[in-house]
């Protein structure tokens, strides 16, 4: 018998099937379905920023608010300790 020289050249073997199709169609759905959910995520983040904005806002009217109070509480103080003094 004769011994074959073993060929080393890669082949293309150009011919479409039904495992290369469902694998097209399986990086497109995957690809898709990565791209929702990075959507999702996004929206998320947007939604919590504009909630962070909103207690923002309300906590710095309530920052406003206490430092308002403090100083007519102060004011009340000084005035109380004025007559005391003025008492003596």
């Amino acid at each position: 018998m004769q011994d074959k020289p073993l060929d080393k050249k890669i082949r293309f073997d150009a011919t479409i099937n039904l495992g290369h199709v469902l694998t097209f169609f399986g990086f497109i759905a995957t690809g898709l379905g990565m791209w929702q959910a990075m959507d999702k995520r996004v929206v998320v983040l947007e939604e919590s920023r504009v909630v962070q904005a909103a207690t923002d806002r309300r906590q710095g009217a309530e920052l406003s608010d206490n430092k308002k109070t403090v100083r007519e509480d102060l004011k009340e103080i000084s005035a109380k300790l004025d007559r005391l003094i003025e008492r003596k």
